[in-house]
C-alpha cells in the first residue's frame, strides 16, 4: 500500500512540475495583461499584484460561464470575467483599467474573443508587434501557449501563474483527488486536441506520459476528452 502511494505522489509530482513550470522565464512589463478566466479566483488576485507591481497597465479579463464556473458563480449569475473583475478592482486596480471579454466559453474562444475585443473593442490601441502578458492557472500554461500559437502564431508572449507550491495548490479550492483529476486531464488534452486540429503539437517528455499512466490507471479519469 505505502510503495502504491509513494508511486502515485512521485507521478503527481511529475505533471504538477511539468505543467506549472511550462514556458517559465522572467516577466518584463508589458501594456495588456490577458487574464484567462478559470473557477480558480488566485488568477485574478495575482493579476492585481502583477499590476501594482507595474508588470501591466490595461487588465483584460476573459470568460463567460465555463463548465465550473457555472455552478461555482451561479449565486451572483456573473461570469468569469466579471467575477475577476471586481477581485482586482478591491484590490485596488482602478475600473478604467479594467476589461471585461465576458463571453468565452473555452480556451480558445479566451483567445480569439480576447483578440477580436482588441481589434474593435473601446480600449487602448493594442499592436500585435507588441508583447502580451497572459495570467493562467497554474496547470493551464501548456494549454495556454499551445493556444496562442494555434490561434495567434505571430504574437509575442509571456506566461505568468500564481506563485504557488503543490501543497497551496491543492489546499484553496481543490482536493487531492481533484487536482489529479485535472492534472491527468490537462495531458488528455494536449496528447488529443492537436489530433483535432485544436492545438500544435506539443512535446510531452517520456516521463511525464509515464507519470500520467500511472495516475491513469489508478482511476483519475473524470477530466478526460478522449
Amino acid at each position: 500500500m505505502r510503495g502504491r502511494v509513494n508511486k502515485l505522489a512521485q507521478a503527481e509530482a511529475t505533471l504538477w512540475q511539468y505543467l506549472n513550470s511550462y514556458q517559465l522565464q522572467p516577466l518584463a512589463p508589458c501594456r495588456w495583461l490577458l487574464v484567462m478566466g478559470c473557477a480558480d479566483t488566485r488568477v485574478a488576485e495575482y493579476s492585481a499584484q502583477l499590476y501594482h507591481q507595474g508588470r501591466a497597465q490595461h487588465l483584460l479579463f476573459s470568460g463567460g460561464r465555463g463548465r465550473v464556473t457555472k455552478t461555482q458563480f451561479a449565486q451572483s449569475n456573473d461570469t468569469e470575467a466579471s467575477v475577476f473583475a471586481d477581485i482586482a478592482h478591491a484590490q485596488g486596480v482602478p475600473k478604467e483599467h479594467l476589461y471585461c471579454e465576458p463571453t468565452a466559453t473555452n480556451t480558445a474562444e479566451n483567445v480569439t474573443r480576447s483578440f477580436e475585443f482588441f481589434r474593435t473593442g473601446p480600449v487602448a490601441e493594442f499592436s500585435g508587434s507588441e508583447p502580451l502578458l497572459v495570467v493562467c492557472r497554474n496547470i493551464y500554461r501548456p494549454r495556454v501557449a499551445a493556444t496562442l500559437q494555434r490561434w495567434q502564431p505571430e504574437q509575442a508572449f509571456l506566461l505568468a501563474s500564481p506563485p504557488l507550491t503543490y501543497a497551496q495548490f491543492v489546499s484553496a479550492q481543490q482536493t487531492l483527488p481533484g487536482v489529479r483529476h485535472s492534472m491527468v486531464g490537462e495531458i488528455n488534452r494536449l496528447v488529443h486536441y492537436p489530433q483535432r486540429g485544436w492545438l500544435p503539437p506539443v512535446a510531452i517528455p517520456e516521463g511525464v506520459m509515464q507519470a500520467y499512466q500511472v495516475l491513469l490507471q489508478a482511476g483519475f479519469s473524470e477530466q478526460l476528452v478522449g
